[in-house]
C-alpha cells in the first residue's frame, strides 16, 4: 500500500537529522509546555495534552510514551498511578524531560532512555499503555513503527497515537502553499539566487519527513499490525501557517473556529501545527 506524502518524500529516514533538531528544539518544546504560555503553538499543545489525557481509560497499568519531549504527559501519568517510561531519539528532549521531574513527587517511578521507535528496547507486552503523539509524521516506515507498539503492548492494552489529517482541507491549503514556495525557490536557484529556509522550519527541511496521513490507510497498517482501531477524535482548526500583514485576521480566525466548531463537521478538519491532524486511538 502507497502511504500519502507530504509535499516531499525523503528515500531514507534521516534518524541523524531527526536527532539534531529536537537536541536543539528542545527548550523550545519545553516552553509551550509551561504554564501560562499563550502561543498557538502552546494552546495546540495543550489542547492535544489534554484531549490525550482524556482519552486514557483505566487502569493505565505501566505507560510508554514514544517520543516523550520533554515530559509533557510524565507528571500527568504518575499522578495517575502509572509506572512510565520516556523514551525519545532526542537525548537533549531525554535529559530535558528527566531534569524537569527529578525530585517530583513519584519521580522513583518513571524510568528516561533514548530509544528508536522502530528497535524499541523493551520485551513483548510489557506495557498496558502506550502513547505516540506528534512523531508519526516524521517516519518513513510507519508500519515498522505501529509493530513495533504492537509488539510492547499486552492483549487488550491500549495505544493511543496521533498524526497529521491527510484528508483535512486545511492541510491541503498547507501542502498547496509549501509547494509554491519550494517551486518559487528552484526558479531562483536557476537564476542564480540562493535561498536558504530556516533551518528551524521542519516545514522547508529537505533532510527530515513531514507527511500527514489519512485515516483509512493508518487504520489498515495497525491492523496488519495486529492492532484494531476503537474510535478517533480530531483536533483544533487553527489556519495551518501565517501570512505577512494577516496576523490579526488569522488570529480571530484561529479563536473563532476553535470556540464555534467544537462540534460538527468543521471539527473534522482538526489541527497539529503546521498541519491538521487526526487523532487516533487504537487498541491491542
Amino acid at each position: 500500500m502507497t502511504q500519502p506524502t507530504n509535499c516531499f518524500d525523503p528515500p531514507r529516514h534521516p534518524k541523524a537529522a531527526i536527532r539534531d533538531y529536537f537536541d536543539h528544539a528542545a527548550g523550545g518544546y519545553l516552553q509551550a509546555y509551561a504554564a501560562g504560555a499563550q502561543t498557538t503553538r502552546s494552546q495546540i499543545f495543550l489542547e492535544r495534552r489534554r484531549l490525550v489525557l482524556d482519552c486514557l481509560q483505566e487502569p493505565l497499568g505501566r505507560a510508554l510514551d514514544i517520543g516523550s519531549g520533554p515530559g509533557a504527559f510524565a507528571q500527568a501519568l504518575l499522578d495517575r498511578g502509572c509506572e512510565v517510561w520516556m523514551v525519545d531519539l532526542s537525548v537533549e528532549m531525554v535529559r530535558v524531560g528527566r531534569d524537569q521531574l527529578r525530585g517530583a513527587p513519584l519521580a522513583t517511578q518513571l524510568h528516561c532512555q533514548v530509544a528508536d521507535i522502530e528497535t524499541l528496547p523493551f520485551g513483548d507486552g510489557v506495557f498496558e499503555t502506550v502513547l505516540c503523539i506528534g512523531v508519526l509524521q516524521y517516519l518513513v516506515r510507519l508500519d515498522a513503527a505501529l509493530r513495533e507498539m504492537s509488539r510492547v503492548t499486552r492483549p487488550g492494552g491500549q495505544v493511543i497515537i496521533s498524526f497529521p489529517n491527510g484528508a483535512s482541507p486545511l492541510n491541503k491549503l498547507h501542502q498547496a502553499a509549501v509547494r509554491s514556495l519550494r517551486k518559487s525557490r528552484e526558479v531562483l536557484g536557476y537564476l542564480g539566487i540562493t535561498v536558504r529556509p530556516n533551518a528551524s522550519r521542519l516545514t522547508f527541511r529537505d533532510d527530515i519527513p513531514n507527511r500527514s496521513f489519512r485515516r483509512h490507510d493508518v487504520q489498515a497498517m495497525a491492523k496488519q499490525a495486529g492492532l484494531m482501531v476503537q474510535w478517533g477524535v480530531n483536533v483544533g482548526v487553527h489556519f495551518p501557517f501565517a501570512v505577512p500583514g494577516l496576523h490579526g485576521p488569522i488570529r480571530m480566525w484561529d479563536r473563532l473556529a476553535n470556540r464555534a466548531f467544537q462540534r460538527g463537521w468543521l471539527k473534522s478538519w482538526g489541527q497539529e501545527s503546521p498541519e491538521v491532524s487526526f487523532m487516533g486511538i487504537i487498541t491491542a
